[in-house]
């Protein structure tokens, strides 16, 4: 597995409707850099650099935006394909940060790729934290 830490991230989470919906697609097409949209039922919610997040805003009308956040640091957890066959990894994850009091805004999974979003001031602890789950896993998988 592969970890990295990349801060200065920015969220901002919108009303979703045909509106909102279509300019967030948009914006995923074009805007360039880290760019996730998660498309809930009621929300969507836009993740980019905090450098790109003026330029993210400015695309909305004002009524459609729910609130945001300027200071957030991606966790992007890389691991091999057998993840998708494990029962319960990502849930292990965020125990081990809750049992931290590491406080998780966000969570991300596609096929191998794990993006948790915690506030920049948990990132390092974040950091700390999964690399010691995972250095605690090798060491049980190593003596089976």
């Amino acid at each position: 597995q592969r970890q990295m830490c990349i801060r200065d991230r920015a969220k901002v989470i919108l009303k979703r409707n045909r509106t909102s919906l279509r300019i967030a697609r948009d914006l995923a097409i074009r805007v360039r850099g880290f760019f996730q949209l998660l498309d809930g039922i009621t929300s969507i919610t836009l993740i980019c650099s905090q450098e790109r997040l003026a330029e993210v805003r400015s695309e909305f009308p004002r009524p459609l935006i729910i609130g945001e956040s300027e200071s957030i640091t991606a966790l992007i957890i890389v691991s091999p394909s057998i993840i998708e066959k494990t029962h319960g990894v990502v849930s292990h994850i965020l125990e081990w940060l809750a049992n931290r009091e590491i406080n998780v805004e966000e969570v991300i999974s596609c096929y191998k790729d794990t993006i948790i979003l915690v506030a920049t001031e948990d990132g390092g602890k974040a950091f700390d934290a999964i690399n010691e789950l995972i250095t605690d896993c090798r060491r049980v998988v190593s003596r089976a």
